[in-house]
């Protein structure tokens, strides 16, 4: 292993290969934690009485690459919500998956306008405000990827250092 020739364009493949698995873990990691972050904190924010305002039933259509044979569809509905906070106006716009169209318009259906709604909101920034407190376990996916993409990373490279050298 000690006579790895770096001037090898495979070596230096299988190095950068490696090391994009790296910083996409990296990548992972702090969105992870800065998601869990926020979560966290949230459970610490005021609250606020909002207007739920109105309902869209948004279609999100998404093609192959090649844009050829496959499409695929899928439905949000997002309830648009309005609250004062420091003496300001706000609009939050929440997105709510839905199954189908049918599934969205009875999602757009569940509220009345100007029904009322409890809010959390950061205190340094009034606009970013949600409905519900987060669970911080909802962030498990980022931490997977950012254990297993640099592993799989130092992996390739590991092996291709090794290789390399025979």
């Amino acid at each position: 292993m000690s006579d790895i020739d770096f001037s090898n364009t495979g070596t230096l493949v299988t190095l950068a290969f490696g090391g994009a698995f790296v910083l996409m873990g990296v990548f992972l990691a702090y969105f992870g934690v800065k998601n869990v972050m926020i979560d966290l904190e949230s459970r610490n924010w005021p609250t606020v009485e909002a207007i739920y305002v109105d309902s869209e039933v948004i279609k999100h259509v998404r093609r192959d690459r090649d844009n050829q044979s496959h499409t695929y569809t899928s439905y949000t509905c997002d309830h648009t919500y309005q609250y004062n906070a420091d003496g300001e106006t706000y609009n939050l716009v929440e997105p709510v998956s839905a199954k189908s169209q049918e599934h969205a318009v009875a999602l757009s259906k569940q509220m009345k306008s100007g029904e009322k709604v409890t809010l959390f909101y950061q205190p340094e920034n009034p606009s970013l405000a949600r409905t519900e407190l987060l669970d911080p376990s909802r962030n498990t996916i980022w931490f997977l990827g950012a254990i297993l993409m640099p592993l799989f990373g130092i992996g390739i490279a590991y092996l291709g250092l090794f290789h390399a050298g025979e």
